[in-house]
């Protein structure tokens, strides 16, 4: 509920910065001069001096020109503020590359002393020079007729200015050599001190509240990713969220003037561009590693091929350059956006958690879409595009937060479901353990009541001389038979906590017991994939067998080898290696019988080798690993 306010008044923000102007009424006639001298200034909101405009294309003209009638009427044609290239010249359109003059009259409240006003516009295609009221104000890049000689900026202008009377003029050149557009875009902003002065605070406030949110997700996913290393869709997320922090201060008020030099307009081009293409791949491994889906590999290849072409457009021809980012970004947004919807489709886990997901995905394509359709057309999208990043990582970190929740709960039940699993395997255990000790007691017990019948019946004298030993013998056989089942009851409970410490511990008390040495040997494969390996239902019987594989390979040594044993486990290529070495009586040339394993070895789909060579008796066993295990060790 707590997040659901912070999203809810954020959008509040993003309202309230939406209606921050005020346009020129539609009742106020076209005229020389634009009558605004009712609108309280000082009071209301700045004024979007959209138009009407007179556009002068392919001539600069200075205040002079005008003050010395060397301007010509019929050189005027009426227009708005925003691209010549939107403007008809006749029948055809104005080409982006040129120059123009703009020029606006307005009329404002009178005043006897001098009353200070500003004016707010963004970045321009691509070069400009404002005067007002015949004053050189500024030149943003280098205006000029020479297209060689014009030189683009990306950045917004701010200024103030006096004014004694009643009359502004504002007179702006604008040159274009490499943009697709030509001439100026977004809004025009008219205002004194005060009011202007909030516009910029409410813009700022709004970018650097979105700055900042998306900055603690970012952040925050991080620090869950360093604590889990295995959830890598938290780290991928995270990066998605910082490649979204390096567009925002670029975008719409350009609060990165404040902290450093401006760059040229190709740099932030090409960085602009080349921070789109880690955004996809970033927004690709995100999916894959939060759905985790082994299918449909070839969406992936799309992004990389994507990706690597793009990464030379700005070595192509400047006339194709934007054509191709615009496509390279809608296609593979749109991609992007197919390839969530049908990973949603896919997973139906959790349904709350997808609504999260849904909704922020729809709002994000609605929104970025409609970002590069305005700067398409050569208009402000830059607003629209970071609420669209805020939305995106609001509702995403809800969604994360969500699934991420359900799935240790569902992990969770998952190991409580294992523990009583193991539980039940090892009562049972138990039980059959029982079983097998109470047969062999019987067993041993009616073997001595016998010997002992005999003992009586015959003529041997003294009885008790000679079956006394015999007993004590048999005693002793049946204590350690006991002890022997209740010891590998043990070594099966270690086998289901950790697996290769459980082989190595049955292998040393066996081998220890009948007198000899062995040495054991695991590969770092084999202790990678054993380490975090857990004996849940689906793998518990392959594994058990291969340990009872194990356990009569070691059996088969302790009754026809001699000396020193070799052990070692490997896994390589889908396959768990075993390998067991050992001396052999002179006299012995034929292979000690693995009947007891055959079984087992079938089962598993296994390969048994065996060979006696120079008295040393060697056997490998390769195991493939079941997909299921794969997993699982992973």
């Amino acid at each position: 509920m707590h997040k659901s306010f912070v999203a809810a008044r954020f959008l509040l923000c993003v309202a309230i910065q939406l209606s921050c102007y005020r346009s020129i009424p539609s009742t106020i006639a076209p005229s020389d001069v634009i009558d605004l001298s009712t609108y309280q200034f000082g009071e209301d909101l700045p004024m979007n001096l959209f138009g009407p405009w007179e556009l002068y294309w392919g001539k600069l003209y200075d205040p002079e020109d005008f003050q010395s009638g060397r301007v010509q009427k019929r050189e005027k044609v009426i227009t708005y503020f925003r691209p010549w290239t939107n403007q008809l010249n006749g029948d055809r359109k104005f080409p982006a590359q040129g120059y123009a003059t703009y020029r606006m009259r307005i009329k404002v409240p009178a005043s006897s002393s001098k009353r200070i006003y500003t004016i707010h516009y963004s970045h321009l295609f691509s070069a400009s020079k404002l005067f007002i009221n015949g004053q050189f104000v500024h030149e943003k890049g280098k205006v000029s007729e020479n297209l060689d000689e014009i030189e683009a900026i990306r950045t917004g202008s701010y200024n103030e200015f006096e004014v004694i009377g009643d009359e502004i003029e504002i007179i702006l050149q604008i040159a274009n050599r490499d943009f697709f557009r030509g001439g100026p875009r977004g809004e025009f902003l008219l205002s004194t001190l005060e009011p202007m002065g909030k516009f910029k605070i409410k813009s700022i406030i709004l970018e650097m509240f979105a700055f900042g949110l998306i900055f603690g997700a970012a952040i925050y996913h991080f620090f869950i990713f360093i604590v889990n290393r295995k959830q890598k869709a938290f780290l991928y997320f995270s990066l998605l969220c910082l490649a979204f922090l390096v567009r925002i201060p670029i975008l719409n008020s350009k609060i990165y003037e404040y902290f450093v030099p401006i760059p040229s307009a190709h740099f932030l081009a090409n960085l602009l561009h080349y921070n789109d293409i880690v955004s996809f791949l970033f927004g690709n491994l995100f999916l894959n590693a939060l759905f985790q889906v082994k299918r449909m590999l070839w969406i992936n290849y799309l992004f990389y091929i994507g990706a690597l072409v793009s990464c030379f457009s700005p070595l192509f021809p400047s006339s194709v350059v934007f054509y191709f980012n615009v496509s390279y970004v809608s296609f593979y947004l749109l991609l992007f956006v197919l390839q969530s919807i049908l990973f949603l489709v896919l997973n139906k886990q959790n349904q709350q958690s997808l609504y999260f997901m849904g909704f922020g995905l729809f709002v994000f394509a609605v929104l970025c879409f409609l970002a590069i359709s305005l700067n398409f057309i050569g208009l402000q999208g830059g607003l629209y595009l970071i609420i669209a990043y805020a939305i995106y990582v609001v509702f995403q970190s809800l969604f994360m937060s969500n699934y991420f929740a359900k799935t240790v709960e569902r992990s969770n039940q998952l190991k409580l479901q294992m523990q009583e699993e193991h539980q039940i395997a090892l009562q049972k255990q138990r039980s059959e353990m029982q079983l097998m000790v109470h047969d062999q007691l019987g067993a041993g017990l009616t073997d001595l009541k016998v010997m002992i019948e005999r003992k009586i019946r015959s003529q041997e004298r003294p009885i008790f001389d000679s079956i006394l030993p015999n007993l004590h013998n048999r005693v002793i056989s049946i204590l350690q038979s006991l002890r022997n089942q209740l010891l590998h009851l043990e070594d099966l409970d270690l086998i289901y906590q950790n697996f290769l410490t459980g082989v190595n511990l049955t292998l040393l008390r066996r081998y220890t017991n009948a007198g000899r040495e062995f040495d054991f040997h695991v590969s770092e494969t084999a202790e990678a994939h054993f380490e975090n390996l857990k004996l849940h239902a689906e793998i518990r019987n392959y594994y058990l067998n291969i340990y009872y594989i194990l356990y009569e390979l070691c059996t088969n040594d302790l009754k026809y080898g001699i000396g020193e044993s070799s052990w070692s486990i490997d896994v390589s290529s889908g396959k768990i290696n075993i390998e067991q070495k050992n001396a052999v009586e002179e006299n012995r040339q034929l292979s000690p019988h693995l009947k007891s394993i055959g079984n087992r070895i079938n089962g598993l789909r296994a390969n048994l080798s065996v060979k006696i060579e120079e008295r040393e008796f060697h056997v490998r066993v390769e195991i493939p690993l079941p997909s299921v295990a794969k997993l699982e060790a992973e």
